[in-house]
């Protein structure tokens, strides 16, 4: 069963100006939660769409942008939130 217990703030990323500082939001475990999951899924289309991408333009004898996918944005900060999550409130 997933808890409701408040997570520390942590700061949320956002357009913003540089000197601005970042915001701070508590979230819960399930929310934290519902957050991984939604990487995750959104991981799994993004790497689908690079795989797409690459085999196109691959039978082109062009090379792919690895970064504009921001796969490895994704992992990152799924990361970050996966080490805040308790592992007894995993899904």
């Amino acid at each position: 069963m997933q808890s409701s217990k408040r997570h520390a703030a942590f700061p949320v990323m956002k357009a913003r100006a540089m000197d601005d500082p970042p915001v701070q939001v508590e979230v819960t475990s399930l929310e934290l939660s519902t957050l991984i999951t939604a990487l995750d899924a959104l991981l799994r289309e993004r790497t689908m769409a690079y795989q797409i991408a690459s085999d196109y333009l691959a039978q082109r004898n062009q090379e792919i942008d690895q970064l504009s996918f921001g796969i490895s944005n994704i992992i990152r900060i799924k990361r970050a939130l996966e080490k805040r999550l308790d592992p007894a409130d995993r899904v």
